[in-house]
């Protein structure tokens, strides 16, 4: 049995996005790890510090409670990368972004490319589909797929940023990684039979990140009207896992229309931007004929 690897940007962001999932999956046999990229950080906003090796601290301990309860503590792999806010030396709430990738972003891809191969370099990989476009995110979803477009088993939708994304959004982060490892992708919804408690409390080993009413919300997300998680698997993923036992239901595909409505805005936006630009360009060079 292949283990599987699954690739936290930061160190809440399984256990919020497919921590009920991964627990159904570690109590069918399957061998998992959770890998976490971004883990020195100073975002604790309900924590007692804003120093980072004091943050680093106490998000390392909180990942380490989830992790035990799950029951995996001897499978978390920590990669000791530098948080955004202090890589780039951006506010936390300036690292959202749909821009190009810096060069300095993709030397980060690599460099945690080279450090997913080196620490698990025939595991099965679940990575983050990036919902949201926070950098990490980005980072961690092109690193995993440079490490081995044929190792992705599939992709998670980012939790909190996937309950307020609109469907053709996620849809477009589902094409693009259909593209990127050349296969097809089908929704599978995992169902959670508590009804979000067993998830609340997984996720309720990250206080310093959100306040209990936020954990709930996480943890009473229902995609399709059903508590539980949705990911975007290899259709022969989704049949091992069924026939596992896995308690799994095939989801509805986002609307293709909302889909199509999101690319014309999106091409509409950037015809403005490059008239725009174009303007601008012209004015540039009537001012600088004009003063020689």
């Amino acid at each position: 049995m292949t283990p599987l690897t699954v690739i936290s940007p930061h160190r809440d962001d399984v256990a919020f996005s497919v921590g009920s999932a991964l627990c159904a999956i570690a109590n069918l046999g399957f061998p998992v790890r959770l890998m976490t990229c971004f883990t020195i950080s100073n975002f604790a906003p309900y924590g007692a510090s804003t120093d980072i090796e004091v943050v680093t601290g106490i998000r390392a301990a909180e990942d380490r409670e989830f992790a035990a309860r799950l029951g995996i503590s001897q499978s978390v792999i920590d990669l000791g990368r530098l948080d955004a806010p202090i890589r780039l030396r951006r506010h936390f709430t300036r690292v959202c972004t749909r821009g190009w990738l810096s060069g300095q972003d993709k030397s980060e891809i690599d460099e945690v490319s080279r450090l997913i191969d080196l620490a698990v370099p025939s595991d099965a990989l679940i990575v983050p589909l990036a919902v949201g476009d926070h950098i990490d995110h980005r980072i961690a979803n092109a690193a995993g797929v440079k490490a081995g477009a044929n190792r992705i088993a599939g992709f998670y939708e980012d939790l909190p940023y996937s309950i307020s994304a609109c469907s053709s959004e996620i849809l477009i982060k589902v094409r693009e990684s259909e593209r990127r490892i050349r296969s097809s992708l089908v929704p599978i919804h995992i169902l959670d039979p508590d009804k979000g408690a067993s998830k609340f409390y997984l996720i309720s080993a990250y206080k310093s990140q959100l306040l209990p009413h936020e954990l709930l919300r996480i943890a009473s997300h229902r995609p399709h009207g059903q508590f539980g998680e949705r990911l975007w698997v290899r259709p022969e993923v989704a049949e091992t896992w069924q026939s596992a036992g896995l308690p799994v239901r095939h989801a509805p595909r986002p609307d293709h229309s909302a889909f199509r409505l999101r690319i014309a805005v999106d091409l509409f936006r950037a015809m403005r931007m490059a008239r725009r630009g174009a303007r601008y360009a012209r004015r540039v060079r009537s001012t600088a004929c004009s003063t020689n």
